[in-house]
C-alpha cells in the first residue's frame, strides 16, 4: 500500500470551512477511498510538540503532497532544499486558489524554488500558460467533488430561488449579489436570495448587510460541505457570485452549483471563463455595473422558464468533468507512476 503524506490546513481545530479547507480534506478523503496509506499534517494547528511529530513524520514518507496558503508556501520555499535531500521524496505542489504566478513572477528566488517540486498541480488552465511562460512545468488538476447523483427536475414552481454560497466578504461580491435581487424584485420579478457561509464582514460592512436582510433576502449561515450540500442546494435555481477576491482560482461554490443542477451567474474575473460557458451552462457579467449587467441578462431568463430549465440542465451535464473519480485517477496515472 502507497504511503503518501499530505501536508495543508484542514482547519479541524476551529471547524474552519473555506476554500482551502474543503479542498485539503477532500483530497485526503480522496486517496483514502482509493486506498492509499495516507496520513497528515494540519499546518493549522502548530505547536512545539506537533512541530518536532511533523518533522519526524516527513522522514517517513517517500511521496509528500504540499497545498499550502501563500504564508505556508513561503516558509517551504525556504526549507524545500533540506526537505528533499533530507527525505529523497517526491514532493507534489497542489494549488489552491489562482495567486501563485503573480506571486512568483518577479522572484527568481521564488521560481527556483517553484522547481524543486516533482509535480506542480494548478486549478485552470490560464494558470498553467502563466506558468509555462517563466520556465515552470504544470498541470491542470480541477477542483472536484464526488458525485452527487442529483437528477434534473423541470421546475414547478413560480418563484425563482437565488442563492450565494461563500464566504461572506465584500471582495467575493455579496452586496452585488443583494443588489440584483433586489432590483429584479422591484422589477415585479418573483424571487429571493438566500445566503450562505461564515460572516467574514467587519464591523461596518457587517451592520451594513444586517440591513440589507429581509423576508426575501436572508442569511442562512453556514452548511457542511460534508453533509447533503447538494441535497439543499438542488432546491435553488441560480448561484449569485460577482466574486472579484484576487486570489480565485476555480472557486468551488462554481461547481457546487454544477452539481446541484442551478445556473451559475459569475463575474468575468480571473479564470471563471474557463469554468462557465456564457449562456449555455451559466451566465457570466462583466464586473463593470455588475449589477445592471446581470439584471440585464437575467429578466430574458425569468421571463421564459424553458430558457431557465435548459441552462439547469446543461450546468448539470457540464458537472461531469469535476467528478472525483476522474480528476482523482487522472492526477494519480501522471504523478504515481
Amino acid at each position: 500500500m502507497r504511503k503518501v503524506l499530505v501536508v495543508g490546513h484542514f482547519g479541524y481545530k476551529n471547524n474552519q470551512i473555506d476554500g482551502q479547507t474543503i479542498k485539503t480534506r477532500m483530497l485526503y478523503n480522496a486517496l483514502e477511498v482509493l486506498n492509499f496509506n495516507v496520513k497528515y499534517i494540519d499546518v493549522s494547528e502548530p505547536t512545539k510538540l506537533s512541530n518536532i511529530i511533523n518533522i519526524l513524520l516527513l522522514f517517513s514518507f517517500k511521496e509528500i503532497i504540499f497545498l499550502p496558503g501563500q504564508n505556508q508556501l513561503s516558509l517551504i520555499f525556504k526549507v524545500i532544499n533540506a526537505i528533499k535531500i533530507l527525505t529523497n521524496a517526491k514532493l507534489h505542489y497542489i494549488v489552491i486558489g489562482g495567486w501563485l504566478y503573480d506571486y512568483v513572477k518577479e522572484s527568481s528566488k521564488r521560481i527556483d524554488a517553484l522547481k524543486k517540486f516533482d509535480s506542480i498541480s494548478c486549478e485552470s488552465k490560464e494558470l498553467v500558460n502563466n506558468l509555462k511562460n517563466i520556465n515552470i512545468e504544470s498541470q491542470v488538476m480541477l477542483n472536484f467533488r464526488k458525485d452527487s447523483k442529483i437528477c434534473f427536475k423541470k421546475r414547478d414552481k413560480t418563484e425563482v430561488k437565488f442563492f450565494f454560497f461563500s464566504r461572506v466578504i465584500k471582495e467575493k461580491g455579496i452586496f452585488e449579489a443583494i443588489q440584483v435581487v433586489e432590483k429584479l424584485i422591484d422589477l415585479g420579478y418573483d424571487c429571493s436570495l438566500d445566503i450562505f457561509g461564515p460572516n467574514l464582514l467587519d464591523n461596518n460592512d457587517s451592520i451594513r448587510f444586517e440591513r440589507r436582510l429581509s423576508d426575501k433576502v436572508r442569511y442562512k449561515g453556514v452548511l457542511d460541505p460534508e453533509h447533503d450540500l447538494h441535497t439543499t442546494l438542488t432546491e435553488y435555481d441560480i448561484l449569485l457570485f460577482p466574486t472579484y477576491y484576487e486570489g480565485e482560482g476555480l472557486p468551488g461554490t462554481i461547481i457546487d452549483a454544477k452539481f446541484s443542477a442551478t445556473v451559475p451567474v459569475v463575474s468575468n474575473w480571473k479564470y471563471n471563463r474557463e469554468f462557465v460557458a456564457d449562456s449555455d451552462n451559466g451566465l457570466i457579467i462583466e464586473l463593470d455595473d455588475f449589477v445592471k449587467n446581470s439584471v440585464l441578462k437575467l429578466e430574458r431568463i425569468l421571463a421564459n422558464q424553458n430558457i431557465l430549465d435548459q441552462l439547469k440542465y446543461n450546468s448539470l451535464s457540464s458537472s461531469k468533468m469535476y467528478s472525483e473519480d476522474i480528476v482523482m485517477n487522472d492526477w494519480i496515472k501522471k504523478n504515481f507512476r
